[in-house]
């Protein structure tokens, strides 16, 4: 069913937020919340010998400097909070998902934070601390053209050759973290 439902999204017959829910539907159809929030753990754990180290150094110097450090992705916060636990944001701006009493999947609370959603949200957040811009994004993508447009300064950082394209932006810096 899940090769389906990513032909039917690249067909553009479904959006990227219905995707995310039907893949999360069947991946966590038959988990309870305290057993899936393990798997996201353990999948954390997996990642982090991976993480870029020219990213974490950017994190490190962000927090060196006394910066407010934000993570904002579309990832769900099933894997994000453990990802958290490693790398010590200040917060996280994420794709959350929603959970009945019981423990069982119910969809996404409050949708995917992608695109113009994700740029709200960060928005929101900024208010929240009393802050009046944003100073520094980095992206590979091009669904966060507003988030990096809305930015003192805007990084891409490996992109692709469609989001390279596709992301004008006046001052926005290419970084190579291969």
């Amino acid at each position: 069913y899940l090769p389906l439902a990513y032909l039917v999204h690249l067909l553009g017959y479904r959006d990227n937020e219905w995707l995310k829910t039907t893949f999360l539907s069947v991946l966590l159809a038959r988990k309870h919340k305290d057993e899936a929030c393990l798997y996201g753990e353990r999948f954390a754990a997996d990642l982090s010998p991976h993480f870029r180290s020219a990213a974490l150094d950017r994190v490190k110097y962000h927090r060196e400097q006394g910066h407010y450090i934000v993570l904002a992705t579309a990832s769900p916060d099933l894997y994000v909070d453990a990802i958290n636990s490693i790398v010590e944001f200040d917060e996280i701006v994420c794709t959350k998902i929603a959970w009945s009493v019981d423990g069982k999947f119910e969809g996404l609370a409050g949708g995917n934070c992608y695109g113009e959603r994700k740029l709200q949200r960060v928005q929101q957040l900024l208010a929240r601390l009393g802050q009046a811009n944003l100073r520094a994004v980095y992206s590979d993508h091009r669904s966060d053209s507003a988030l990096l447009a809305a930015a003192d300064i805007a990084y891409l950082v490996n992109p692709d050759t469609r989001t390279e394209r596709s992301v004008r932006i006046e001052g926005l810096q290419k970084l190579d973290w291969s």
